[in-house]
């Protein structure tokens, strides 16, 4: 583990997590969830994916409607599950219901699971960004939580570059 040294003698951990961890947690940022994240919350995508599987006007209002209340939940819903897990769990889990939320209104049409969907997503999302926030917070010393969040941020904004233009070839 590489440390900071000070004047003072006092040594603070650069970074708790072990390397591989690390490359994980930033690899998150990047994989196709970025895509993902486009897809689902571009509103003329999943309108027209909902409008596709015979959806009405008013049952793409209450999709959203519903997203959007998700997502007022969502920081309550997921606050303790960031304090707890300091070691990247956080981040991972919401990475996988991210990418669940994200492909089943392609792969169903049953309404109640597209609602479902919209619900999780909703919750989820805006948390994933907060999971490394915290993931940085844990695991940094203060002084390198900018450093820490910047790395995150610049992956990931490499992955919506290159997962669109992916989805885009495909």
């Amino acid at each position: 583990m590489a440390v900071i040294r000070r004047a003072n003698a006092v040594q603070l951990p650069l970074c708790l997590l072990t390397p591989e961890r690390q490359i994980a947690a930033l690899f998150s940022q990047f994989n196709p969830n970025s895509a993902c994240d486009l897809s689902a919350t571009d509103p003329a995508t999943v309108v027209a994916l909902l409008r596709a599987q015979g959806s009405s006007a008013l049952a793409v209002t209450v999709f959203y409607a519903l997203l959007g209340l998700a997502v007022v939940a969502s920081s309550r819903i997921w606050a303790g599950l960031l304090d707890r897990h300091k070691n990247g769990q956080a981040l991972a889990t919401l990475n996988v219901l991210l990418g669940v939320a994200t492909v089943l209104p392609a792969l169903t049409q049953w309404w109640p699971l597209v609602l479902v969907s919209g619900l999780l997503f909703g919750a989820v999302f805006l948390s994933v960004v907060a999971s490394t926030t915290a993931l940085v917070r844990h695991n940094l010393p203060p002084a390198a939580w900018a450093a820490g969040i910047s790395a995150f941020t610049t992956v990931f904004a490499a992955g919506q570059i290159v997962g669109p233009t992916v989805v885009g070839w495909i």
